[in-house]
């Protein structure tokens, strides 16, 4: 099983950065994410720069993509629409990263409802509320 480091700076601001580097079981570092903050509107909308990078790092090639998450609210709560695109020189140059985009999101989104779910949206655990 490989690692992941993830690092953000000037959190929630236009402009902050975050980045994340996938290391195989070596410690050798096989690819990540390397984002800006594009865009915040509080409690509305967060648009980033997303470019995926290979083995290279930030000496290589970076692909980048547009990540845009758009809140609004609803009598049962909170409707978040997620939307990737600009993928098109992702999937020319790495296929197989630009094809499992829309399952990992997937995956992302599902983690996240099952975390609000247990903790009622509130941040602690739905038995506590």
């Amino acid at each position: 099983m490989g690692s992941c480091l993830a690092h953000w700076s000037a959190a929630g601001h236009r402009g902050g950065r975050w980045s994340s580097w996938k290391a195989d079981k070596s410690g050798t570092i096989v690819g990540g994410f390397d984002s800006e903050l594009l865009e915040l509107a509080e409690d509305e909308r967060l648009a980033f720069r997303w470019g995926f990078i290979g083995p290279e790092g930030r000496e290589g090639p970076s692909f980048d993509t547009l990540l845009t998450v758009t809140l609004r609210p609803d009598p049962n709560g909170t409707v978040l629409n997620l939307v990737h695109e600009q993928l098109d020189e992702l999937a020319a140059a790495m296929p197989h990263i630009a094809n499992a985009v829309e399952s990992g999101w997937e995956a992302f989104l599902y983690n996240l409802a099952r975390v609000l779910a247990s903790t009622n949206g509130r941040g602690s655990p739905a038995d506590e509320v």
